[in-house]
């Protein structure tokens, strides 16, 4: 007999996923034996998403944070701490009850809200019974039921972090959620379409058509390492989260069995203070250069090193701007990185996976380079900086700059948004941009926009007469002949720059682990944006793909600039102009073509806009 059978003879669990949720975690929390499982299995029964299953989870976790602030248990102050994670859920739940206020029906019929309100019951629940089972054991710091409990802190804030990004405003926003990774984005709604959550055997079935079959040993450590929650699904937070761990996609599941199966170095579920115990039988030997590495528990999607300087102090630090792969072989090489859990040397496993790496290409398009061309700028230039080329993508929102404007930026403020757009920066990508070569020499702008060309050629043309009318006023007034003779030309007029400078907001940090913390952070103050600057949001209009039509008209149908601020511009509203007036969508318009730049978008406004 199945489990659906031995649950429900009469009802599919793959239709109601908050009964498929149900039947998958007890199968997996306990087997058939198991004396637990015949409780747990008339709570199933009795357990619905409704107001009283609310109620039933609150007070378990009222429970449990009772039992955490015994003082006889003396739990660390430091991630994951459960007296700050226990009333977080707390707190966010009653917001999110609050917000369904008059249409908590439709709150309850959602998929993931039900393998989540199950989940968390079914957490609180066993967290509970540990403490009663093991009893004084839970006040040995050292005992095995205490590191029982530090797993179980981790899941529930994973489960935290999970709720909060698929309820960023209290409300059921799955589209509001980007995948970092284009080609996964793609491949997660290619296969599951909106869907924010699907069953692990749905997952890895489509997985495996996609990369190949793993046995079963490595199948059951790939649903440790994805499935960070320990509810037999996978959210589309956590598959964004491992695809960032093991990027690029293309080649996702080779680099996740390399760096966690192959590897030594590899710690799963574990916290800094963990990672500190374990270094500290390397001090004597092999000592300085002991490191190992595991997942940030509260920066998930990166990776955090911990190793022994070479004055035996322990330290970590958080990776930034590059691959796992990539920092442990420059760390090796600078004498950081040498004994993986205190064994020799593994290179030979990473270097394959940097071997081969390709950076992604952007072709320029013709508009981009018409636009840029006329305020005589290039498209390749970073607007940051305006010094070097753009070598950098920011994910997910897509924007380019340089690498070095990356750092200093990632060094200036607190926060981790793009200077850009203000989207919070989950990680980078090293691109190539390949410029627009245009098929001859000749004018291109004038011959792809002689509306725009005559326009300012008309401009051009009243104010030479002006500079030659006021040149034969002097050679009338002038009586020395050494004017008289003297040859004037005209003098076009100067139109000023385009600005190109642009505030940063986007920081990573400089980390250092103490030992009342994951991480310490080193910011400094940089200059605040300008007010009146617009803000691009979403994908970036910048990314063209050789071969295939113009990007820019799929982005303008995916992002939403901020038209409204740009249009109340001082030097928008503020000046008069003939012609048709500026309506939002050309608003949008320049500001898609402009990379969000609003200082350039309206120069072209101002000066290149045609006005009939």
């Amino acid at each position: 007999m199945n489990r659906a059978q031995a649950l429900n003879p009469t009802t599919n669990p793959s239709r109601l996923p908050f009964q498929a949720a149900a039947n998958s975690i007890l199968n997996s929390g306990y087997p058939t034996g198991s004396p637990m499982r015949s409780k747990l299995l008339y709570s199933y029964y009795l357990f619905r998403p409704d107001k009283k299953a609310i109620e039933s989870v609150n007070r378990r976790l009222e429970k449990l944070i009772n039992l955490c602030r015994d003082p006889r248990v003396m739990l660390r102050n430091s991630p994951p701490y459960l007296l700050d994670i226990l009333p977080d859920i707390t707190d966010k739940l009653k917001h999110i009850m609050y917000a369904y206020q008059g249409r908590l029906d439709e709150l309850f019929k959602s998929p993931y809200f039900q393998v989540f309100l199950y989940n968390l019951n079914e957490k609180c629940e066993r967290t509970s019974q540990l403490f009663k089972e093991e009893k004084d054991k839970m006040y040995d710091d050292h005992s095995e039921p205490r590191r029982t409990l530090t797993r179980y802190s981790l899941i529930l804030s994973h489960i935290l972090k999970d709720l909060e990004a698929l309820f960023p405003n209290n409300q059921y926003s799955p589209e509001a959620f980007r995948i970092t990774k284009r080609e996964a984005a793609e491949w997660w709604h290619e296969n599951f379409g909106e869907s924010s959550i699907v069953s692990w055997e749905v997952f890895r079935t489509r997985l495996f058509a996609t990369f190949g079959v793993l046995d079963c040993n490595e199948t059951r450590e790939l649903q440790n390492t994805i499935d960070l929650t320990c509810n037999n699904y996978v959210s589309v937070f956590e598959f964004d989260v491992f695809v960032r761990l093991f990027q690029p996609w293309t080649n996702v599941l080779e680099t996740w069995k390399a760096l966690t199966i192959m590897h030594a170095g590899y710690m799963a579920f574990m916290t800094y203070d963990e990672v500190k115990a374990v270094l500290k039988k390397f001090r004597s030997h092999p000592g300085p250069g002991s490191y190992v590495y595991r997942l940030s528990c509260t920066k998930l999607g990166q990776w955090a090193i911990g190793y022994i300087t070479d004055n035996l102090r322990i330290l970590q630090t958080i990776i930034q701007n590059k691959s796992l792969a990539q920092a442990l072989l420059d760390g090796e090489r600078d004498g950081f990185y040498l004994y993986p859990n205190g064994t020799p040397s593994q290179s030979s496993i990473l270097t394959p996976l940097v071997r081969n790496i390709t950076h992604a290409r952007i072709q320029v398009s013709e508009e981009q380079h018409q636009l840029y061309s006329r305020m005589g700028s290039t498209f390749e230039v970073c607007k940051i900086c305006t010094e070097n080329n753009k070598n950098i993508r920011l994910e997910p929102c897509g924007h380019l700059l340089c690498k070095v404007c990356l750092i200093n930026c990632q060094n200036a403020t607190s926060g981790q948004t793009c200077p850009f757009c203000r989207l919070e920066v989950k990680s980078t990508e090293e691109i190539i941009l390949d410029p627009f070569i245009p098929s001859n020499d000749e004018d291109v702008i004038g011959h792809h926009i002689p509306e725009v060309t005559a326009e300012v050629e008309e401009e051009e043309e009243k104010e030479e007469n002006d500079d030659e009318a006021v040149i034969e006023r002097e050679e009338v007034n002038k009586t020395d002949s050494r004017f008289q003779d003297k040859e004037i030309d005209a003098v076009p007029s100067t139109r000023p720059s385009a600005s190109t400078s642009t505030d940063v907001m986007f920081c990573s940090s400089s980390v250092e682990s103490t030992s009342d913390g994951e991480e310490n952070v080193v910011n400094s103050s940089r200059r605040q944006r300008n007010s009146s600057s617009c803000s691009l949001r979403g994908t970036n209009p910048e990314v063209h793909i050789p071969g295939g039509s113009s990007c820019l008209n799929e982005a303008a149908q995916a992002v939403a600039f901020d038209t409204t601020t740009f249009m109340r511009r001082s030097d928008i509203a503020g000046v008069v102009l003939e012609g048709p007036p500026l309506t939002t969508e050309i608003a949008r318009r320049l500001l898609e073509i402009c990379e969000g730049n609003a200082d350039i978008a309206a120069r072209v406004w101002r000066h290149f806009m045609p006005r009939s």
